[in-house]
């Protein structure tokens, strides 16, 4: 079973020992707007691209078919 962009991120944050609310504020965000978006697992891809930069992570899009 594939892991979600948001599940991914709450794992990594967990490692990292850090929180949503540190993320938000590393992003120049609201806590509110990024539970908001992972929630709704919405991220355009340079949000995706930013929050893994600020986590220190690379990300890399695969094509599958299905």
């Amino acid at each position: 079973m594939k892991m979600t962009f948001t599940e991914q991120i709450k794992i990594i944050l967990n490692r990292e020992n850090k929180s949503v609310e540190e993320l938000a504020a590393d992003l120049g965000t609201t806590k509110q707007n990024l539970y908001q978006q992972f929630k709704r697992n919405n991220f355009k891809e340079n949000d995706m691209k930013k929050i893994c930069d600020v986590l220190g992570y690379e990300i890399s899009i695969n094509i599958e078919k299905i």
